[in-house]
């Protein structure tokens, strides 16, 4: 008896310590996790459904008919902390707390897989797979705890109509109402119903009908209209199914085995801990003998798993209904080896023979090291943690930006934040303070007449949107577009790099081969041979009205030139004449007092006050390097800095006061460390920056 209650209280303790790290590395997750794709329409369903509910629109509850394509259970849970609050809660404060409500629901099942076996609860701890999608506001956390309580008070259930009969009943209820795609685990049920528990056909009724009654309760969208919204709900996801956003994904059928196998790729530096390679590599052997042993388990996996491959859409969170038999399977395996491995010793003496056994101070010094390491690398996250403050990103894996490469940035009415990226133009409205989701529209070659997907200009003007790509020029009014080539400008080649519009709105193009000015519908070309410009190659223009008579300022291969709009007059600077880059102008910024600002990839920037320049480099300034792409006053007398490594991929921020110097980087901030390519200041204050790897940082001063 004495050895019994011992063998308890270390399984009741391996329990506790397995999910207090289940609950910390969930913690960790929410806290550090970024925004994920579609959390916004989870967060904003929940904070609508609050609204009725606070309005006492119950009517409006039930016919709420945003995203009903999925129960409104868990979106109903993520409305509680709104309507419990007394005062609106601000975004961040939703978006965590309802994450918060994830994670319990996560480390619950942890806890509950725990009980049936502590190993396999332990691996599920750590299995980044199911940390990230049950610590984030996603709809994971609570069927895959309700499925495992369904399936573990079945096995449970010594009879028909006992406690664990009708909590398996109701757990699968539940299921039915949490998500649609755990739909798998009632083959699971039947099996364990008909076989091990060989029940009659009067009590697997009952029981189906109890759960069926439990999921019409939880489901109040339904109450109107049960058959019609059921089959509208089930019918989306067929359709989902075959649509462009699956289809763009273009997944292999065997992608699920690809989610489940690897550890999380995305979030190395929260999910840094991965081990999910070796629940996979135990657990795909271990299902011979959980066929043999503990059939449930592998009835489990492989229904669930022959469901998500005949499936098409293979988004990586439904793969966590296959987590709880894997690593059950894992855990009976590894047990199994460690069981051989002692036997052979035993016999063998093998391990006392090939490994000498350390003294004690080594054991303790080793230990120490350990502890020092760990301890070490934890600080550091934290630290970054509390640097990243204020910092998030938009990217392809995150939001609908479709692609990670954003060249330029401008703000349009409404702050509208629009992108030129490397897959066509994002044109996105940021979410007011009271909301947490925006609204995106993407033009690309394949959905409008955009003539490439690479933009890498664009202009906003009173008229309508100017976007300069790799191969011609557009021009978007809100309805309809115009598309200009080389042959249409006078050009031998239409690669725009940049654009700018003067006060008579006049646009001026930069090309590869001269300047271009459109005047009404006329084309004139400007280059070396037949005007006074100081080079053919453009890469830059800006305009200055500060002077009676508006300049052109152009950035270009060969120096800078100053163009008098009014008198057609040129003025040229080149190095070494002037203390200006040589290598080439690749910016040209206008400030609030009509100091000119030119960088360059490689010797700094060319600061010109009206009178003469000032070459700021990183040998008399504190410029940390001298290849800078853009540069943008954020505010009168504060200057953004968008830096490249010279030799490496990547770079920083820095910012300007005139005074002081401050770099960002990704090891002291929450910068990405991406190549900066584009700054911008929105209305609400933050800063946007656009890079060239890693889609859009979004910086909000504490």
């Amino acid at each position: 008896m004495a050895l019994l209650n011992t063998l308890r209280t270390k399984r009741s303790l391996a329990i506790l310590i397995i999910v207090l790290i289940a609950g910390l590395l969930r913690a960790w997750a929410v806290w550090q996790l970024p925004i994920d794709f579609d959390e916004p329409v989870y967060l904003k369903a929940g904070q609508d459904y609050a609204n009725l509910i606070k309005a006492g629109d119950w009517n409006g509850v039930i016919d709420y008919s945003e995203n009903r394509e999925h129960p409104p259970l868990i979106k109903l849970i993520y409305s509680l902390p709104e309507v419990v609050s007394r005062y609106p809660l601000p975004p961040a404060t939703i978006l965590y707390t309802d994450r918060a409500i994830s994670a319990v629901f996560g480390s619950l099942a942890v806890l509950l897989l725990g009980l049936i076996n502590p190993l396999a609860g332990g691996l599920m701890a750590i299995n980044t797979l199911t940390i990230k999608y049950t610590s984030q506001a996603y709809l994971e956390a609570l069927p895959a705890l309700s499925s495992l309580a369904a399936v573990g008070a079945l096995v449970k259930s010594k009879k028909p109509y006992d406690k664990w009969y009708w909590l398996s009943a109701i757990a699968l209820g539940v299921t039915a109402a949490g998500k649609f795609s755990y739909a798998p685990i009632l083959v699971v049920i039947l099996y364990l119903a008909i076989w091990p528990k060989k029940m009659r056909l009067q009590n697997i009724g009952i029981y189906l009908l109890t759960a069926l009654g439990v999921f019409f309760l939880l489901d109040p969208t339904l109450w109107h209209d049960p058959v019609g919204r059921l089959l509208g709900a089930l019918s989306f996801h067929q359709q989902y199914a075959q649509s462009s956003q699956v289809q763009q994904a273009n997944y292999p059928w065997y992608q699920p085995v690809l989610w489940i196998m690897q550890s999380v790729p995305w979030h190395p530096d929260v999910l840094f801990f991965g081990l999910d390679e070796v629940t996979f590599f135990f657990g795909v052997p271990g299902f011979y003998w959980e066929w043999r042993e503990r059939r449930w388990t592998a009835v489990w996996f492989i229904s669930s798993m022959v469901f998500l491959l005949l499936w098409p859409t293979k988004w990586p969170q439904y793969t966590i209904l296959l987590i709880p038999p894997l690593c059950l399977s894992a855990s009976a395996m590894l047990v199994r080896v460690v069981k051989k491995v002692r036997e052979l010793d035993l016999y063998w003496d093998w391990i006392k023979m090939m490994f000498v056994r350390p003294p004690l101070w080594l054991i303790i010094s080793a230990g120490a090291f350990a502890f020092v390491l760990v301890g070490g690398k934890v600080g550091l996250e934290i630290e970054k943690a509390f640097l990243s403050r204020g910092w998030s990103v938009l990217d392809t894996q995150s939001t609908p930006l479709p692609s990670n490469a954003v060249y330029d940035l401008q703000l349009g009415e409404d702050n509208l934040v629009v992108l030129a990226t490397g897959d066509g133009v994002a044109m996105w409205t940021p979410p007011p303070p009271h909301e947490l989701s925006g609204k995106w529209s993407l033009f690309t070659p394949q959905n409008s007449p955009l003539p490439n997907e690479q933009v890498l200009r664009e202009l906003h003007t009173p008229r309508g949107w100017w976007f300069g790509t790799a191969a011609g020029l557009a021009f978007y009014d809100g309805k309809s577009w115009s598309v200009y080539h080389a042959a249409d400008m006078g050009l031998r080649d239409d690669t725009i790099h940049a654009l700018a519009q003067d006060q008579q709105g006049h646009l001026w193009v930069g090309t590869n081969n001269g300047l271009v000015e459109l005047v009404g519908s006329q084309w004139q070309v400007f280059n070396t041979a037949n005007s006074g410009i100081i080079a053919d190659a453009i890469f830059a223009l800006a305009i200055d009205n500060h002077n009676s008579s508006p300049a052109l300022w152009i950035g270009t291969n060969n120096g800078i030139g100053q163009y008098d709009i009014t008198r057609q007059v040129w003025k040229n600077f080149k190095s070494p004449e002037y203390p200006i880059p040589s290598s080439g102008i690749v910016d040209i910024m206008v400030d609030h007092q009509g100091w000119v600002w030119a960088s360059s990839l490689g010797e700094g920037v060319s600061i010109w006050n009206g009178q003469n320049w000032r070459l700021l480099n990183s040998s008399n300034s504190g410029l940390p390097m001298n290849y800078i792409d853009r540069v943008v006053e954020t505010e009168p007398g504060v200057y953004w800095l968008a830096a490249s490594m010279s030799s490496d991929v990547g770079g920083f921020l820095v910012r300007y006061d005139l005074k002081n110097w401050v770099s960002y980087t990704s090891s002291n901030s929450g910068y990405t460390g991406g190549e900066p390519l584009a700054i911008l200041r929105d209305k609400t204050g933050q800063l946007l920056f656009g890079t060239r790897t890693s889609g859009l940082v979004i910086f909000q001063s504490p």
